[in-house]
C-alpha cells in the first residue's frame, strides 16, 4: 500500500509553488482570484456592450423593416392605380378607334 499524505514527489502539484508556505498560497491563490475576477469584469463589460450593440442593431432592422413594408404598400398602389388607368386608357382607346370608324363612314 502506498503512503497518503504531503511529500515532495506529490506529481499534482506544480514545482513553482512546491517550496512555498500555507501563507504564500493563500496569497498566491487570492491574487489568482483577483486577477480573475478582474478578466471576468471585463468580459463583463465587452458582453454587456455587445447586447447594447445587437439591440441598437435590432432595432434599425425593426425600423427598416417598416419602411419596406411601406413601400411595399406604396408600389402595390400605385401598380393597382397602374392597371385601373390602364385599362381606362385602352377604353378610351377603343371608343376612339370606333368613333373615327363611324366619321370615315361619313
Amino acid at each position: 500500500m502506498g503512503t497518503i499524505g504531503w511529500s515532495s514527489e506529490d506529481p499534482e502539484e506544480p514545482e513553482s509553488t512546491q517550496n512555498f508556505s500555507v501563507p504564500q498560497l493563500r496569497d498566491q491563490h487570492y491574487s489568482i482570484i483577483a486577477e480573475q475576477d478582474r478578466g471576468l469584469e471585463a468580459l463583463s463589460e465587452v458582453i454587456s456592450r455587445q447586447k447594447k450593440i445587437a439591440t441598437v442593431i435590432g432595432d434599425e432592422v425593426d425600423y427598416q423593416n417598416d419602411l419596406i413594408e411601406d413601400i411595399t404598400d406604396h408600389v402595390d398602389r400605385t401598380r393597382d392605380r397602374l392597371v385601373g388607368e390602364t385599362s381606362r386608357v385602352r377604353t378610351i382607346d377603343r371608343k376612339d378607334n370606333t368613333c373615327g370608324n363611324l366619321y370615315n363612314n361619313f
